[in-house]
């Protein structure tokens, strides 16, 4: 029997992601238990620095941009885990007020980022990002927005209007 689910990532005043896992019946293999399960966000000179700590307890931290949607000096609304394969990868959401615009243009929008970041090394770096949500880029998820497969280790996206250039919808599967 096949599952499926869903997570909406828009939730009043933050960003709330749920990690899901589809199981087709296919496989008995277990995916690996996550060791992050919280994660937070702070500025630092107009970048953002993620931190989290594994089932060790050890805290590790990474330094990641944002783009010009977002305000230098815009605190984080949120940060959540989407997806982990354990010692290895981080799937990330962090979530922004949008910079205002002129004539209250996105005055309460949101900017949202999906981050991929590689934790294996001594160093954690991001290796991927992508947009999932933007009030000033027009870019919205749709209802079915994300689901991680923690046993195959794959995140599917789907957008009503992605990131692409002609704001049309669009999906990912990122592996």
């Amino acid at each position: 029997m096949r599952i499926a689910c869903w997570a909406s990532t828009l939730a009043l005043g933050g960003a709330g992601l749920a990690a899901c896992t589809r199981d087709t019946g296919r496989s008995a293999v277990r995916a690996p238990v996550a060791n992050v399960t919280a994660i937070t966000a702070r500025t630092d000179s107009g970048r953002t620095v993620l931190t989290w700590a594994g089932a060790a307890g050890a805290s590790r931290s990474v330094i990641v941009s944002r783009d010009s949607t977002v305000a230098p000096s815009a605190l984080p609304m949120g940060a959540s885990v989407a997806g982990e394969i354990p010692d290895s990868v981080l799937v990330v959401v962090d979530s922004y007020p949008s910079r205002p615009g002129g004539m209250s243009y996105c005055q309460a929008g949101v900017e949202r980022f999906l981050r991929v970041l590689s934790i294996a090394a001594a160093h954690p770096v991001e290796t991927y990002r992508v947009k999932l949500a933007s009030c000033t880029g027009n870019i919205e998820l749709a209802s079915d927005s994300t689901a991680w497969n923690a046993a195959a280790s794959e995140l599917r996206i789907h957008w009503l209007s992605g990131p692409n250039a002609a704001h049309a919808p669009d999906s990912a599967t990122l592996r």
